[in-house]
């Protein structure tokens, strides 16, 4: 009599085939996940150093007046934007970098830009091709050309740009 089914050895070996493909799939699995967070993590960082820039872009390219001073303390300017003049602050404390606006001095509004920031260089370009660690506004004495931002972020390096003013 013949009889019609599996052997043992015959389940067996189905049964070790599937459990290698299975963590062969479990692995897989488990990397695309860890390189998806990994991605997300350098997608926000990527988009928080571009709105940091594009802020300081904006803020600097519609300076009033050349009304801008660099100390020790950050970089304060006089901007105007959608008709209103605005005082602007940027600072750097705490491994962050802050854009405080200072218009309303009983309500300043506090923004946080970048964190982990290492150090935040500040400099500005007078119209004799000179660079500046510290200015201050003279009443049309000596113009600025341009201002240039350096910061060094632990992922991407050293972040440098140069802003026409």
């Amino acid at each position: 009599m013949k009889q019609t089914g599996f052997t043992l050895v015959e389940v067996l070996i189905v049964m070790a085939i599937l459990s290698v493909i299975g963590l062969i799939a479990y692995n897989a699995l488990t990397t695309t996940f860890k390189h998806q967070s990994i991605q997300k993590k350098h997608s926000q960082v990527l988009n928080e150093m571009q709105k940091t820039l594009l802020y300081f872009e904006r803020d600097s390219s519609q300076i009033f007046h050349q009304e801008l001073t660099l100390n020790k303390e950050g970089l304060e300017l006089s901007s105007v934007q959608n008709d209103a003049l605005l005082k602007i602050r940027y600072a750097f404390d705490s491994n962050t970098i802050k854009r405080q606006d200072k218009t309303d001095v009983e309500k300043v509004a506090e923004l946080v830009l970048l964190k982990e920031i290492k150090e935040l260089k500040i400099r500005v370009l007078d119209n004799k091709n000179k660079w500046h660690k510290t200015w201050q506004y003279q009443d049309n004495k000596n113009h600025l050309k341009a201002i240039e931002i350096k910061f060094n972020h632990p992922d991407w390096g050293e972040i440098k740009q140069l802003l026409a003013i």
